[in-house]
């Protein structure tokens, strides 16, 4: 019972508790400062590094494939 409990409050109510504070603060967020343009450039930046992080680890697992095959 107590590695079901722990399972849930590790992952589903982490999930459930970050929908809901978003939502939350979401619906009291005025449209005026969600759409200025300091929102909008880190919506830009969060976006680049993601791709960079998403580039840089499907690359590192190219170099790693690649090693591993000269390894053998």
């Amino acid at each position: 019972m107590v590695e079901r409990l722990s399972d849930t409050a590790q992952n589903d109510l982490i999930n459930i508790v970050a929908i809901i504070l978003g939502l939350s603060v979401g619906s009291k967020l005025m449209a005026e400062s969600f759409l200025a343009f300091a929102t909008r450039g880190i919506l830009d930046l969060g976006i680049v590094e993601f791709i960079i992080g998403a580039d840089a680890g499907l690359l590192m697992a190219k170099l790693m494939n690649h090693s591993q095959q000269n390894a053998d």
